[in-house]
C-alpha cells in the first residue's frame, strides 16, 4: 500500500515573518504521510487522556497553522512547532533543502520542556 500524504500548511511571507524564520522556509510545504499516525500512535498513553491524544492529533493542522511558538532541534535536523492545548503538545517535522517538511512525531511536553524549547525559540 502506497502512503498517501496531506498537505497541512505551506510557509508564506506572513508566517515566516510572525515566527521570525529564516527566508529559507519561504514556500516550504509541512506535509503528514498516513503512515507516520501508527508512530504517533506509540505516544498515546503519554498524554493526560486519550480524549487529550485524539484532541492533539485531530488538530494536527491547527498546531502547524497557530503555534504557540516555532523551535529549532538543537542538532538542526528538525523543526517543532509547539502549542498548549490542554496538555502541552510538540509536532516535529524532518528540516530538508527540498520543498516539503515532513511531520515524523506528535508528543506531549512537560512544561520543563516548554520552557526550554521556549527559551532557544525564534519567535517570542
Amino acid at each position: 500500500m502506497t502512503a498517501k500524504k496531506k498537505l497541512l500548511h505551506i510557509m508564506d511571507l506572513s508566517y515566516i515573518e510572525k515566527y521570525h524564520l529564516n527566508s529559507s522556509f519561504l514556500n516550504k510545504k509541512i506535509v503528514i504521510y498516513n503512515d507516520r499516525f501508527s508512530h504517533i500512535d506509540k505516544h498515546k498513553l503519554e498524554f493526560s487522556s486519550i480524549d487529550e491524544y485524539n484532541n492533539a492529533v485531530n488538530n494536527i493542522e491547527t498546531i502547524i497553522k497557530d503555534p504557540d511558538f516555532i523551535s529549532i532541534e538543537s542538532g538542526g535536523r528538525s523543526i517543532q512547532f509547539i502549542k498548549t492545548l490542554k496538555d502541552n503538545v510538540l509536532v516535529a517535522a524532518r528540516l530538508s533543502i527540498g520543498d516539503e517538511l515532513k511531520i515524523k512525531t506528535l508528543f506531549p511536553i512537560n512544561k520543563t520542556k516548554m520552557k526550554k524549547l521556549y527559551d532557544r525559540c525564534t519567535y517570542k
